[in-house]
């Protein structure tokens, strides 16, 4: 759907119109954060509306189950079988380690689907991605953890080139920085004030490193 056509749209208060199908869905803190994933994920990453759909139901046993983002392997038919990553978004205030929606959500998703091979939990202020590998004779699901789940056409994200680098659209941006200041405050033991000033340092390190002909600064596993 083109861009032009979902701002055409008029919108009712309360609620927001969902970027990747056009459907209008309550505006909430856990929809926000939604939103401006997929927005990076088409974007930012590369990926195609098309292999995308949004609150995707998977069969669990018994039970059904709604997936915030899922990405299809390219051109595939839209079942279970064919899904390739799973993104579960959640409000700022949800907790990575809640019971009921943290990343062991995202975890027996994955686990539900088969070719599923990568998966992201975010809440907006945490961004925590793993690869699925099957392992011994029953194909056991582990979960490595990863430091983002790779652009449209690659592998993995270790490598990136300077044609690979997007301008960060929305939101993704202030998204980032808040990341990265709760990691180096909470990592580090530092005041927000003094994480602020390393983050600082850290982003004048990235502008100088963007002027060269050669990616060297990022993060890697």
């Amino acid at each position: 759907m083109p861009d032009r056509a979902v701002s055409s749209l008029s919108v009712p208060k309360g609620k927001i119109v969902d970027f990747i199908d056009g459907a209008i869905r309550d505006e909430k803190p856990e929809e926000y954060v939604r939103q401006e994933i997929e927005k990076s994920l088409i974007q930012e990453y590369g990926y195609l509306r098309e292999d995308m759909a949004a609150e995707f139901r998977l069969k669990m046993g018994s039970a059904r189950k709604s997936a915030d983002i899922v990405i299809f392997l390219e051109d595939a038919a839209h079942d279970q079988q064919h899904l390739w990553a799973i993104i579960e978004c959640k409000a700022p205030k949800v907790s990575p380690n809640d019971k009921r929606e943290g990343i062991e959500q995202l975890q027996s998703y994955m686990s539900a689907c088969l070719n599923v091979e990568f998966g992201m939990w975010t809440n907006g202020q945490e961004r925590i991605c793993y690869r699925k590998v099957l392992k011994g004779i029953g194909g056991v699901a582990e979960f490595e953890e990863i430091p983002d789940i790779p652009p449209k056409g690659r592998e993995s994200s270790d490598q990136i080139a300077i044609t690979d680098l997007r301008p960060a659209t929305s939101d993704a941006l202030l998204f980032a920085f808040q990341r990265c200041h709760n990691y180096i405050a909470g990592n580090q033991g530092l005041q927000k004030p003094e994480a602020f000033w390393e983050l600082l340092k850290l982003i004048f390190c990235k502008i100088e490193d963007e002027r060269s002909d050669k990616i060297s600064f990022f993060a890697s596993a």
